[in-house]
This record gives C-alpha cells, sequence and structure tokens, in this order.
C-alpha cells in the first residue's frame, strides 16, 4: 500500500506544483478543467457531487490522500485498513473543500462589465447639446469607467446645452434619457 501513497501523494503534488508555477507566470493553465457535460455549454451544475468531474478534486484528493497514507504508514502503528480509511477521507475532505469553496467563488464573481442599468440614476455632463427631436451626448462614470454615451432629453422637447449637469432617467433605443439635474434637485 505504501507505493500506492507515495505513487498518489507524488502525482497530486506535482499537480498542485505545476499548476502553482504556470499560475504564477500568467499561463492560462488551471485546474479548473470541468468533466461533465455541463462545463461544455458554460453551465454550471447545482449539484454538489458534481465536484467529483472536476480536475482540481481529484488533484486535491490525489495529494491529500497519498501524504496522509505515507505519513500514517511511516508514523503510527496503525493497520492497513484504517490508514487506507483515513487518507480517502483526508484525500476526500480536502478535495471536496477545495472543489466547494472554488464553485461557490465562481458564482459568486463579481460582474465589471457595465451594462445600460448601471447608467439609471447616475449623474453625468452634457458634451454634445440636445436640441428637441435631436440626439446628443454626455459623459458619466459607471464602475470607475468615464463613457461617452448617447442621449436625449427626457420629454423630448426641451434644449439641454453642452455644460449642462444632467441625470440618467432612463436607456432605451441605445440612448440615454436625460433630465436637468436642477430639475431633479431644485
Amino acid at each position: 500500500m505504501l507505493s500506492l501513497y507515495i505513487w498518489t501523494g507524488v502525482l497530486g503534488m506535482a499537480m498542485l506544483l505545476y499548476s502553482a508555477i504556470a499560475g504564477s507566470h500568467g499561463a492560462d493553465h488551471s485546474m479548473d478543467h470541468d468533466l461533465s457535460a455541463d462545463a461544455h455549454d458554460g453551465a454550471h451544475a447545482d449539484g454538489a457531487w458534481t465536484i467529483f468531474f472536476s480536475l482540481r478534486f481529484w488533484t486535491f484528493f490525489a495529494a491529500f490522500f497519498g501524504v496522509t497514507g505515507i505519513l500514517l504508514t511511516a508514523g503510527t502503528p496503525l493497520g492497513q485498513v484504517p490508514t487506507l480509511a483515513l487518507a480517502l477521507a483526508a484525500g476526500a475532505i480536502a478535495g471536496g473543500s477545495v472543489g466547494l469553496t472554488m464553485r461557490l467563488l465562481q458564482r459568486n464573481e463579481v460582474n465589471t462589465n457595465v451594462s445600460e442599468r448601471d447608467f439609471v440614476g447616475q449623474d453625468a455632463e452634457v458634451m454634445v447639446a440636445m436640441r428637441p427631436g435631436q440626439t446628443g451626448r454626455i459623459r458619466l462614470e459607471a464602475k470607475g469607467e468615464m463613457l461617452d454615451v448617447l442621449a436625449v432629453a427626457d420629454d423630448g422637447t426641451r434644449e439641454i446645452l453642452a455644460g449642462t449637469k444632467v441625470v440618467v432617467v432612463g436607456y432605451e433605443d441605445d440612448r440615454a434619457r436625460v433630465i436637468s439635474r436642477d430639475e431633479v434637485y431644485g
């Protein structure tokens, strides 16, 4: 059994080391390759059992199974069966913990892409005047980015001059609808 522990431990530790080295050099190698069919269409399956189909789980399982087996065989008077049981438990706990943690972190990633709904309620400055029935341009900050956006006056009948501070009240047809900041705040 010791040879099994050594081989799995070496394999698991080598995979962990490779991942750490490849990741630190900006390489696009990751242990997050799922072998399940769900991963191929970009969907994440909801069942916790699906972590057993990830390379990350098996990498950590092998490393902890092997190292635990080696340590228990060499350092304790336990028999083969208790050592095997404890090594399996250590591998499953390590692989499962890392797999579930990474799955939760991936689901909770913050989306930093700016979308139109991020514009609504934002203060902006008119860069190109808006005249009745014409489109102008505003500059606003959304998620830390300065953006120039096409805009129209909300009621469509007013002129809003360049330099005027406005508030975005809606977004339709690829144009922000704005009203003067003075109208909003008095």
